[in-house]
């Protein structure tokens, strides 16, 4: 007689909570597959999504930043489209708007060369084109420094605090639209202003050189 043989194991029903290599099926609770990405463990967010950024942070369509980028824009064309005093000014004193820029920075007292340079954003080169044009005008004199010989300070003349005065004047003057403004509407929009200004910091600009200008 031919003794029973074992009968082969059974493969299509593995062990409880055991995946084999082929079953696609679920894997065990709160266990994430490689191939499946659409749902991943609790609190987990994927690489991928975009559609739901972090808590409190800003999208393009966000109703707070479009009505931020709305303001800009209407303060942007107020400023440099409607009333550009920025090329009345240059018309005015018949010099580049950097020149009028040095004219103000030195109306608040002497500078050196190196000194409206960084203030200006330019090279110091360009800073001494800049100072040697405006001597040329009668407006800066140019004077060896006397806390260091190395450098020169340069100071308006009082020609140059006359052009200075007349370039804060131009600048300075609101359009007749505030001014229309009543009160009460200027004093909310000069705290805001006030708000806006506190909190932002000094651009970071592509310093100018004389190669730019020449």
């Amino acid at each position: 007689m031919t003794p029973d043989r074992p009968a082969p194991p059974d493969v299509s029903h593995p062990p409880a909570g055991e995946a084999t290599l082929a079953d696609p099926s679920p894997a065990a609770a709160g266990e994430a597959t490689l191939a499946d990405v659409s749902h991943p463990a609790t609190g987990e967010a994927t690489r991928a999504d975009p559609s739901h950024p972090a808590a409190g942070e800003a999208t393009l369509a966000d109703p707070s930043h479009a009505a931020a980028r709305h303001a800009w824009r209407l303060m942007r064309s107020l400023v440099t489209e409607q009333h550009d005093t920025k090329t009345r000014v240059c018309e005015a004193l018949g010099m580049s708007f950097v020149r009028v820029k040095a004219l103000g920075l030195l109306a608040a007292g002497p500078r050196t060369l190196r000194e409206l340079a960084a203030t200006l954003a330019c090279d110091p080169p360009y800073a001494t084109v800049i100072t040697a044009d405006l001597a040329a005008r009668g407006l800066v004199r140019r004077e060896p420094n006397p806390a260091d010989g190395r450098s020169r300070l340069v100071t308006l003349t009082d020609s140059g605090h006359l052009a200075a005065a007349e370039a804060d004047r131009i600048l300075g003057t609101p359009p007749p639209e505030l001014l229309a403004l009543p009160a009460a509407d200027l004093a909310t929009l000069d705290r805001i202003l006030t708000r806006v200004a506190s909190g932002s910091g000094t651009p970071s600009g592509t310093r100018e050189t004389a190669a730019d200008h020449a």
